[in-house]
Formats: C-alpha cells, sequence, structure tokens
C-alpha cells in the first residue's frame, strides 16, 4: 500500500470547500429552476448525486484508505459522471453547466495523480 505524500503545511480545504460550493451552486440553479416548473428534472439529479458520491468515494479511497487502484477506478467513473451532470445540467441551465466546468478539470488532474500513484505503487 502506498503512502501519498503531501506538502508540509499545505491545506487542501479551500480549494475542496471551493469545489463543492460551485457544485452545490450549480445544482441550486438547476433544481430551483425546477421548482418554479413544478417538475423535477430525475436524470439531472440522479446524475448530480452519483457524481457527488463518486467524489466523496474517490477522497475516502485515495486519501483515508490509500487504495490507489480502487481511487483509479472510481476516479474513471467519476469523471465520467461529472461529464453526464455536466451535459444534463446544460439542458437546464447553462450557468450551472458552466460552474461544473472547473470541476471537470480538477477531476482529470486527480486522475492523472492518483494514476501516477498507483503506478508508482506496483
Amino acid at each position: 500500500m502506498s503512502r501519498v505524500a503531501t506538502a508540509p503545511g499545505v491545506d487542501r480545504t479551500p480549494a475542496w470547500a471551493g469545489a463543492y460550493a460551485a457544485q452545490l451552486t450549480a445544482a441550486w440553479l438547476v433544481f430551483s429552476g425546477d421548482a418554479k416548473d413544478g417538475e423535477y428534472d430525475v436524470p439531472a439529479f440522479t446524475a448530480f448525486c452519483t457524481q457527488l458520491g463518486l467524489s466523496v468515494a474517490w477522497l475516502l479511497l485515495f486519501f483515508r484508505l490509500r487504495r490507489p487502484a480502487l481511487a483509479l477506478a472510481d476516479a474513471c467513473l467519476l469523471w465520467l459522471a461529472t461529464a453526464v451532470t455536466v451535459r444534463e445540467f446544460a439542458r437546464k441551465h447553462r450557468v450551472a453547466a458552466a460552474l461544473l466546468l472547473p470541476y471537470l478539470v480538477w477531476v482529470t488532474y486527480a486522475a492523472a495523480v492518483n494514476g501516477r500513484a498507483w503506478w508508482a505503487s506496483r
């Protein structure tokens, strides 16, 4: 099992808080618009919840449990779920979809770092 190195004194909390704040803002934009219409977009809600759950699972697998192989598999699913969420949100609210694009870039970067950690630990 590999250890994931982090720079001493580096606090990742603001970055994660910003990512989750953008995601929740995007979801609020979509779902508040749906509430006005009295109908909720089940595919968008499902995609968002799936993506959020996979995000939390990746954090636990990579940082807490230190399982880079499982985390990498999760990261691939997370990327796909985030891309689907962007597509579903774009149907309802373009700004909401745009708010998720930096997170999609972040997931791509995290998957690359995760892949490197997995490769080094083999």
